[in-house]
């Protein structure tokens, strides 16, 4: 499960640290504020990240580099985090993988 978001020079954000996610959240604010980017930036790691079941899933579209960096200037270096908690049964699950 996402657990946390941690966005450096990503669209409107030179920083962004949001973490402590559950189940259920609930992003809100008002027009402009990043709200959507915040989407945008797990969109993205998932298209990066595709499998063939991406196939079905129509991926973002962000035109240019110069439209994900903050302020448009590629001088700045992006960085996006994501954190995941995974249950027991999970590491588990994922152990039988290791090589």
């Amino acid at each position: 499960m996402l657990k946390g978001v941690h966005l450096k020079n990503f669209k409107s954000f030179k920083m962004a640290d949001i973490s402590d996610l559950k189940n259920l959240n609930i992003i809100w604010g008002r027009n402009n504020t990043g709200k959507s980017a915040i989407l945008q930036a797990i969109l993205f790691m998932k298209q990066s990240i595709a499998t063939e079941a991406m196939e079905y899933i129509q991926p973002i579209d962000f035109n240019s580099f110069d439209n994900l960096i903050f302020k448009h200037d590629k001088s700045n270096v992006m960085n996006l985090r994501f954190d995941f908690g995974l249950s027991n049964k999970e590491v588990e699950a994922l152990s039988s993988y290791a090589i």
